[in-house]
């Protein structure tokens, strides 16, 4: 996956290396129950999954965790 955003982002004439990350997360219901992957996210009430990505400044994904 390296390579391919290093080619893409050198097509676009930007450094090869992003110098900016862009960060967000958000919590989604689920209607099952299940072990540790259920948390709460404090600042909306939402009973369910927290789910973060972190991309670039071009949107290409550098880091995704469900």
């Amino acid at each position: 996956m390296g390579i391919i955003r290093q080619k893409l982002r050198t097509e676009l004439d930007r450094d090869e290396d992003s110098t900016v990350a862009i960060a967000d997360s958000y919590g989604s219901e689920n209607n099952r129950k299940r072990g540790r992957s259920t948390a709460r996210d404090g600042g909306k009430k939402v009973k369910g999954r927290k789910r973060h990505i972190v991309v670039d400044s071009i949107r290409i994904v550098n880091w995704c965790a469900w």
